[in-house]
């Protein structure tokens, strides 16, 4: 697995669940939470705390609020190298780091062949992302289309008019999602839709607008293979 996914899984279950209660940890398991807890991800500003209207300070330049916080700090990376559970709490910054994880997960993406859908090796990555970006108010709908017929096409008419059914099918697909989500091309005549944000009945909805867009396009078709067959 991508250590950035796996990162960005963490992250996201501790900011759905704060405090996360995080157990033995051995190998990259605990290198990843130390390196949260390090970068303050996690945990920090977490302490209970007393305002004093003149705090007063230690160390030059350190306060007895900075020297908690560090304290706490060191404690929880102790806690953890040392094999003990923790509790652990989402910070501001480890909400951006969630922010950045995705976005960087999310660019560089190859297209298909056509250049239409997203390349399959995409897919899994960002249905992980939606996944954990998920919940009651914001659900994800993740749909599967093939195409029929097409290897009687390439059988018959040759791969070339193959690809020009398949391109045509991809560009109905990619128009019906419009801006609602992304669209896959996973081999084949084989495409896979995520629609994060999306109710079961807008998914549906969406599916169907691809098939009458591919239906329209087959009658009209039709139509002018017969006009050509009559000249």
């Amino acid at each position: 697995m991508d250590a950035r996914l796996k990162e960005l899984e963490l992250l996201s279950a501790i900011e759905r669940s704060s405090p996360f209660k995080l157990g033995r940890q051995s190998g990259a398991d605990r290198d990843l939470a130390a390196f949260l807890v390090s970068n303050r991800f996690v945990n920090d500003l977490n302490v209970q705390w007393q305002h004093f209207e003149n705090p007063p300070t230690g160390l030059p330049g350190e306060s007895d609020l900075e020297r908690k916080l560090n304290r706490e700090h060191v404690d929880t990376l102790s806690k953890i190298l040392g094999g003990l559970e923790v509790s652990l709490y989402i910070t501001h910054s480890g909400r951006v780091r969630i922010a950045e994880l995705s976005q960087t997960l999310r660019s560089g993406k190859l297209r298909d062949p056509f250049g239409i859908l997203w390349d399959r090796r995409h897919f899994d990555v960002d249905l992980r992302i939606v996944q954990l970006e998920a919940s009651e108010q914001t659900p994800v709908a993740v749909a599967y289309l093939d195409l029929n017929g097409l290897k009687a096409i390439n059988d018959t008419r040759g791969h070339d008019a193959g690809d020009v059914v398949l391109k045509a099918y991809f560009q109905d697909a990619s128009s019906a999602l419009a801006d609602r989500g992304d669209g896959y091309c996973l081999g084949g005549d084989e495409v896979g839709l995520i629609l994060p944000r999306c109710s079961r009945e807008e998914a549906v909805k969406t599916i169907c607008h691809a098939c009458l867009l591919l239906q329209i396009r087959v009658r009209n078709s039709q139509t002018f293979q017969s006009r050509l067959d009559l000249q």
